[in-house]
């Protein structure tokens, strides 16, 4: 299965100043994502310990732990996640305006699923803030935030993924 092959757009996660100057290359691979995901449907296991595991591998293959690299890495897969999150979603919102159109006179689903993405949205938002201040002006308050990013929107994406039963 293709994990990767909707496109979609970014939701902004505020970073910090040291997560703004993370490099533009890091060495990421933008398959390890793809091949985790695989692999583990594959096995019948639990898709979630794929989370962070290329972000990881990233970051070992840095050959200095300075933040702005540690930041690139998560960031890099963070942006995958964020691909299913969006891709699932849509799927999820064609399941629920699909049953709207045949549920005539009940409560659309739709609407309230986009509502409760948009709070979502800002759930993840505040909570990274609050990651990012809880680690005050140390090195690591990016990186704890971009952590905070990636693990909120790999465990969103993957609720989606349950909703939509788009299962291997």
């Amino acid at each position: 299965m293709r994990w990767l092959a909707v496109p979609a757009l970014m939701l902004a996660l505020p970073m910090s100043a040291t997560a703004e100057q993370a490099p533009a290359r890091v060495p990421y691979d933008s398959a390890a994502l793809s091949a985790c995901l695989d692999r583990t449907a594959s096995q019948r296991g639990d898709l979630a310990g794929c989370v962070g595991s290329p972000a990881r591998q990233c970051q070992e293959s840095l050959q200095t732990a300075d933040p702005p690299g540690l930041v690139g890495c998560v960031v890099a897969e963070m942006r995958e996640w964020d691909m299913l999150m969006t891709a699932w979603l849509e799927k999820a919102l064609q399941v629920a305006r699909q049953r709207d159109g045949a549920n005539a006179g009940a409560e659309p689903l739709a609407p309230v699923l986009q509502q409760a993405q948009a709070h979502w949205v800002g759930y993840r938002t505040e909570m990274c803030r609050y990651s990012l201040l809880l680690d005050g002006a140390s090195d690591t308050a990016s990186l704890a935030q971009a952590n905070c990013g990636l693990d909120l929107t790999a465990r969103h994406a993957l609720r989606l993924h349950a909703l939509v039963g788009d299962r291997p």
